[in-house]
């Protein structure tokens, strides 16, 4: 009987794994290498594999800075998928040359498995209304001691603005805790600005550069644990002293 504890073993780890395949390609001229190229497509395919299995999230989100009569607005897309290559059970790669350039395609067939939801990390303001010089406060709750990063998305780039350490599960926070301040500004020639929020969520510390692109923000949030970080956005109106909100 012992034989056969092995193998149910194994058994067991993928019954929640659904099988798929999943195709990526990419591009690439004399600058490029072929094994450069086929990494790119072997990421790809991976990606289009839990894609067809899991599905991906989407949340956008608009920032918009007025100065005097003028506005100028920016959307940004914020993208989630909610599960993971659990093994590859084949990797074939496909290489055609065409005019003017040579195209790399990976086709992979793997195991793909949603990720455990075990982090419930909830905000109880859906979106914040601050006149300037007033204190932004976000509340909230979370299933497990951890550390809060919160970013603010501006003119094209986050901004690292504020980091603490949530040592109480399940109780509920309000961030910044004691004589710390997060405050309201604007510039001298803005009336308002619609910007964004980003809340991290990691159960490890974590570093990031204080200033990213939207782009390297994406690359540094996919890198992370994905079983060990939520990430959650709220949209924030800033409007100059005085105004109605």
């Amino acid at each position: 009987m012992k034989k056969l504890l092995l193998p149910l073993l194994i058994t067991s780890m993928f019954v929640n794994a659904k099988q798929t395949t999943g195709v990526g390609e990419y591009r690439y001229g004399p600058d490029t290498s072929q094994d450069v190229a086929c990494q790119i497509a072997e990421e790809r395919a991976r990606e289009n594999a839990v894609t067809k299995v899991v599905g991906e999230s989407f949340e956008f989100f608009t920032s918009e800075h007025c100065k005097n009569e003028k506005c100028e607005s920016q959307k940004e897309t914020f993208r989630e998928v909610n599960g993971y290559i659990q093994s590859i059970l084949s990797n074939e790669k496909q290489i055609t040359k065409e005019e003017g350039y040579t195209n790399c395609m990976s086709i992979i067939k793997a195991n793909v498995e949603l990720y455990n939801e075990d982090i419930a990390l909830k905000l109880y303001t859906p979106h914040f209304h601050l006149n300037e010089e007033d204190s932004l406060i976000i509340r909230g709750i979370v299933n497990k001691p951890g550390f809060i990063t919160i970013y603010n998305l501006y003119n094209g780039s986050y901004t690292k603005i504020y980091s603490e350490k949530i040592i109480n599960a399940n109780k509920e926070f309000a961030i910044p805790s004691g004589m710390n301040k997060i405050v309201a500004k604007l510039s001298i020639d803005e009336k308002d600005s619609k910007e964004v929020i980003m809340v991290l969520f990691t159960e490890e510390f974590v570093n990031s550069k204080n200033k990213l692109t939207t782009i390297e923000m994406n690359e540094f949030v996919n890198e992370l644990p994905k079983h060990k970080h939520r990430v959650i956005k709220k949209q924030l109106y800033i409007m100059k002293k005085g105004n109605i909100l």
